[in-house]
Formats: structure tokens, sequence, C-alpha cells
């Protein structure tokens, strides 16, 4: 199989849903011989197109003239081991098919920035291997509205995990469906997960348990509403990080116009509680 053809099962083996214009951005070269090797490889089963209609499931329904969206096919494995290219095996996305594109839209910016803009970039299968994506916490807190204080030991589950240069960065992909608070530490919000952040960075954990030097996490929203409110609510926990950071790219959830890689994830600036705003192109002296 040439190059182009196994550059894209490549990444699809990665990723686990690719929107089209999102796959040619990343292979380069001319746009109209993408297109066709996509469509080749969709016709000859290595790719698998869901359709705008969802295939009778209104959940992962999208509008007929947005680019469509692609999964490994029926014959990408056996293609992948005989390029030398292990198969990955990913979960089955079930209800959460939006979440897991919006997740995907966001990796794929970064990493298509980053060949743009010739920096490293590495996935998390490079830097976890076959190794879970959870880190370990042990975090309490006193609820005020009934002074009782809830503990808890789940693990700490990013969306995703990568690296830009030697800066380590764990993803929390909001569509703004998640609680900002609950009256538990059992129930998955926001609450529970600054604490788990705040807990691990203390601590250092992800050096022992994911042997990296360092970690900055990334809390990117469909809304701009969403991001000042979860950053209005880390402030009144009375938390300040330098490693969490803040942004929102609502056109990655747009239903009126065909989302684009968001390659000014990048250089634009990230909102930090209590500290100034961060840019991850800035240390590579990528700005713009």
């Amino acid at each position: 199989m040439k190059k182009h053809p196994i550059a894209a099962l490549e990444v699809l083996n990665r990723r686990r849903l690719v929107r089209r214009n999102f796959l040619t951005d990343y292979l380069g070269g001319n746009e109209q011989n993408r297109r066709k090797e996509v469509s080749d490889l969709a016709s000859m089963e290595y790719l698998t197109c869901y359709p705008p209609d969802g295939n009778g499931t209104l959940e992962r329904s999208y509008p007929r003239q947005f680019f469509r969206i692609y999964a490994k096919g029926l014959k990408a494995d056996r293609a992948l081991k005989a390029a030398g290219i292990e198969p990955i095996k990913h979960p089955d996305i079930g209800e959460q098919f939006w979440h897991q594109m919006l997740i995907d839209d966001i990796v794929m910016s970064y990493e298509i920035a980053c060949r743009q803009q010739g920096l490293p970039f590495k996935d998390q299968y490079e830097i976890l291997g076959d190794d879970p994506l959870e880190l370990p916490c042990q975090i309490a807190f006193t609820f005020p509205s009934s002074g009782k204080t809830h503990t808890s030991d789940k693990a700490l589950c990013p969306d995703a995990l990568f690296a830009i240069g030697e800066t380590y960065f764990a993803l929390e992909a909001d569509r703004g469906t998640e609680p900002i608070e609950r009256s538990n530490l059992n129930q998955t919000s926001y609450l529970r997960k600054f604490l788990q952040y705040a807990d691990v960075l203390k601590s250092g954990r992800y050096k022992t348990a994911w042997q990296i030097p360092n970690l900055m996490v990334l809390h990117i929203s469909t809304r701009e509403l969403r991001t000042k409110a979860l950053m209005e609510f880390m402030n009144a926990l009375g938390a300040k990080s330098q490693s969490q950071c803040f942004k929102s790219a609502p056109s990655l959830s747009s239903t009126a116009k065909a989302p684009r890689p968001l390659t000014t994830l990048l250089t634009d600036p990230y909102d930090r509680v209590g500290h100034p705003p961060f840019i991850i192109g800035e240390k590579h002296g990528r700005t713009h």
C-alpha cells in the first residue's frame, strides 16, 4: 500500500473518528488526490464512513453538507499489520459518539498544527503503550451544605494524553453535559475532576504512573459561558493552578458550519485561574 493510504490508516488506528477534511489536512499535499485516496480506502473497506443520517440513529446524525466522518474499516487491521503497525483495539463508542468526535477533533487539530509548524508530537500510545489512561487518586471534600466530608479513591481518567515537544498534556474535552458539581464524589462532576487533578499534580503521581516529567491540563469546552463557569467554580474552591488551562472552541461543535482543524490551539492563549495566560507554541517559538 502507498504512503498516504497507510498514513491515513495509521492515524485512524490512533484516533477513533476523523472528519474527511481533518484527514486530508493531516496527510497534506494535493487536496484532490487526498480526497480520492480517502474515497478509495472507504470503497475498499479499509475505512468505514459514518453517513450524515447516522445509519438511522438520530444521536449520530449530522448536517448532510458537512465533511464525512471516518473510522477504521474491516480490512484496516490486516493492512496495518502488513505495514508493521500494531492495530489498536478501542472499546465501543456506544452513546459517547459526539464526545469522542470532540476529543478526536481537538487532538487532530494539535497534531495537524504540529506537522505544519515542524514540532514533534507524541500520541498517548507512544507515551503509555498498552497501559491504561488513568491515574490513582485519593481525594476528600467537605460539602458546605451538609458539613459532611466525602472521600473517593476513583481513578482520574482524562479524555486524552499527548506531548508537544517535551511538554505533556492531559485533555478534558467538555461538551457541557457533565455537571459542574454534585452532592457527592461518587458520581462524575467537575468538582471531583478538579480535586483529582489537584491531587495528582501536587503529588506528582503522573511521574511514577506514566513515567513523564511534567503535566499540563487542557480543559477545552464548546461554549465560552461554560469555560467561564468552570473557571469561576475553580476560583470559588480556592484553587489556583499554573498547570490547569481553559479555552473554548465553539467552532468544533457547530451545526451551522462544518468544523475545520483548529490549528490556532497551538498559538492562542489559554486562561488560568490566578495566573497569566499560557500559550503552548510560545515555548517553541511559535506565536502565530
